[in-house]
């Protein structure tokens, strides 16, 4: 350190002005220059007197000590020191930081991930994306998971949606994306990441149990867990299957239901009588009442509790294939005839009391109605049932026709 400039330290590091300058400091950095006011809440004499010192005044500061940094720097200027407020300041503190320029930068910094994002071509594949990058932009979940490596964490979420859809195991994902196995983990900012995407797509709130992120990955073809994920069956009988055939004529003969594993269906030889009619309903109320009311004469039915999963899409797949008649009935709402699409596209179902001639049927029965929602939806089936379903304006649930569908499941 030169004299002169221990010769500024010792002037402006006397008694009184240990409060001053950090105030100072902070303010010019953040202004980018000599400008706006500080002030020094419950001044003491000692810190009154130093200021007054500083700035060349006759008397002691009144009432709340307010200084003004251009003022100080004019002062400092004419004093015997001869330097400006910038320099009085890097002389105490080292160089300023140019704060203004540090968040011009950083403002084109993010502007450069957001651009690099929109352009990417699951974004152009997917435009649902682009709600989903908004929200980062707006909530700084980003910013969170990932403080300083922002851009390459979402480059990596936008790599894994960009196999999407797809049939693959969580870990196989993530390797083939990702390089790691482990990094679409539950609670990875990867896959809280790619969740939110998922959650925005399919139009549903972020996940907050395992089983809604279970349910989210599903949605995207993917096998979060092979044992959580299960089907439920009454009365399914198969020929051959070891094990796990034997478990299923057991509970059949019982007359009562079991859940299938996906692990359980993998790989496994179940074969199924033929010619066999399975029915497939959508609620698992319909499943304990065939149980109750017909035990082991009730005829094959599979429960697919709402969107199918991978475990209900693998079994309706292989009866399908080993030429199963499979009759399909869900609830007469939306999301109902959504379903009942989905599975039109994967396997050859057939309508069970689900049409036109059906619903209004349904509708004489007593019963409560619940909406049918806002968002309708063409049956691929029946172009009747969507415009039944709005004139009426409500929805029949399973419940309320579950007297029919018992009758066609007993084995006569």
């Amino acid at each position: 350190m030169t004299v002169e400039r221990e010769e500024i330290v010792r002037a402006l590091t006397r008694p009184g002005l240990g409060r001053l300058w950090p105030e100072v400091r902070d303010r010019l950095e953040r202004l980018g220059g000599p400008r706006g006011t500080v002030r020094l809440a419950e001044a003491g004499d000692d810190e009154r007197r130093a200021v007054a010192d500083l700035l060349g005044l006759a008397e002691l500061p009144r009432g709340e000590l307010r200084i003004r940094l251009d003022r100080l720097d004019r002062a400092l200027r004419g004093s015997r020191l001869g330097i400006g407020l910038p320099a009085a300041l890097e002389a105490l503190g080292g160089p300023l930081r140019d704060l203004t320029g540090e968040r011009e930068d950083e403002r084109l910094r993010w502007q450069e991930i957001w651009d690099r994002a929109e352009a990417h071509p699951a974004v152009s594949i997917r435009p649902g994306l682009r709600r989903w990058l908004a929200d980062l932009r707006g909530n700084g979940l980003l910013r969170r998971l990932a403080p300083e490596k922002e851009g390459k964490l979402l480059d990596q979420a936008l790599a894994v949606l960009a196999l999407l859809p797809r049939e693959a195991r969580l870990p196989v994902l993530a390797s083939e994306a990702l390089g790691a196995s482990h990094a679409l983990d539950p609670g990875r900012p990867m896959a809280t990441l790619v969740l939110r995407a998922l959650a925005v797509l399919a139009d549903r709130p972020p996940p907050r149990s395992a089983a809604e992120r279970r349910d989210l990955w599903e949605s995207a073809g993917v096998i979060a867990d092979d044992l959580s994920c299960d089907v439920l069956v009454l009365g399914l009988a198969p020929t051959g299957g070891g094990r796990i055939g034997e478990a299923l004529r057991a509970f059949a003969a019982e007359g009562e239901p079991m859940r299938l594993t996906l692990r359980q269906l993998a790989g496994r030889d179940l074969r199924f009588p033929s010619p066999l009619v399975v029915h497939v309903c959508e609620n698992p109320v319909v499943v304990s009442a065939a149980a109750d009311r017909w035990g082991s004469d009730s005829a094959p039915l599979v429960c697919l509790g709402g969107y199918p999963n991978h475990a209900g899409r693998r079994l309706l797949t292989r009866l399908a294939h080993q030429g199963a008649d499979l009759l399909y009935h869900g609830d007469f709402d939306w999301p109902g005839l959504q379903i009942a699409n989905h599975l039109l596209k994967t396997v050859p179902i057939r309508p069970w009391r689900f049409t036109a001639p059906d619903y209004r049927r349904a509708l004489e029965t007593e019963a409560e109605r619940p909406g049918l929602g806002d968002r309708p939806v063409a049956a691929q089936w029946d172009p009747d049932l969507a415009p039944a379903m709005e004139a009426a304006g409500v929805a029949v649930e399973e419940e309320t026709v579950l007297e029919e569908l018992l009758g066609d499941l007993r084995i006569l």
